[in-house]
């Protein structure tokens, strides 16, 4: 891994903000398994074919760091000591809408999981495991998703495109410029 994660300054203009982008702060979670396949999260909520790194909000007090561990423990069980976690990226987004003008910042971290260990917690409904192909088709169905505004979610699910799909690409992108994969310990 790079002894520097990677920083992102985004500028983004959305039609609606989604409500998790208006919390100002979460981690993502880069998992890898033992088969080298990428681990994300299910959600019922989400679109067909949607999937998105786990992760989620920072809560007061905690650090990134702190974040991305318990959210690792609380949606899939796993306890990883902090050394474990590799911190990929780094992303600030200047969201823009009608209804105003939020700052949304990304801390994304990478560590190896092993699939016997996962056990998917109440806020997820499960977890699939992709390998580069899928990783990437999932990249580009974020770019494709329908602009009209979902009358369950109140937000429309291309505005949410917009911003996951940068991250997930983005991800992406530093976790091929930090290998060797191996320094990501089992």
């Amino acid at each position: 891994m790079p002894n520097q994660p990677v920083h992102h300054q985004l500028d983004i203009g959305l039609n609606t903000v989604p409500p998790v982008m208006k919390r100002g702060e979460h981690v993502l979670l880069f998992l890898i398994d033992e088969h080298g396949q990428f681990v994300l999260a299910r959600k019922d909520i989400y679109p067909e074919g949607i999937y998105r790194m786990l992760g989620g909000g920072i809560d007061q007090g905690e650090t990134p760091l702190q974040a991305a561990q318990r959210e690792l423990a609380e949606e899939t069980g796993i306890q990883l000591p902090t050394e474990r976690f590799k911190m990929l990226l780094t992303t600030s987004a200047n969201l823009n809408s009608p209804e105003g003008q939020f700052t949304f910042t990304t801390h994304v971290f990478a560590a190896r999981v092993a699939t016997a260990d996962l056990k998917p917690g109440s806020d997820i409904q499960g977890v699939v495991h992709l390998d580069t192909d899928q990783y990437r088709q999932l990249v580009e169905r974020y770019r494709q998703l329908p602009q009209e505004t979902d009358p369950n979610s109140g937000f429309s699910w291309a505005d949410y495109g917009k911003l996951y799909g940068l991250l997930h690409d983005s991800a992406w992108q530093a976790y091929l410029s930090s290998q060797p994969a191996a320094e990501l310990t089992e």
